[in-house]
């Protein structure tokens, strides 16, 4: 009869890990991996912002009602 593992057994399934790679160079390569793909997400919503500001900077004005403003004579 077979047991069942105890609650801190495991058993490796799928690895991701190449053949003839340790875990440490594979740690390295990872991180590695994380930066590039956080620097391009990064560079990509720096773009985004860009492209909006420049888009409000260039809008035309909205039509807007002028508010009538009295003017004082400065008393002097």
């Amino acid at each position: 009869m077979s047991q069942t593992g105890g609650p801190y057994d495991f058993v490796y399934v799928d690895i991701d890990i190449p053949e003839g790679m340790t875990i440490n160079e594979w740690r390295e390569r990872r991180a590695a991996e994380r930066i590039a793909i956080e620097a391009a997400a990064h560079e990509e919503r720096r773009r985004r912002r860009a492209r909006a500001i420049r888009r409000w900077l260039v809008a035309p004005p909205a039509a807007v009602r002028r508010p009538w403003l009295r003017s004082r004579a400065a008393n002097g």
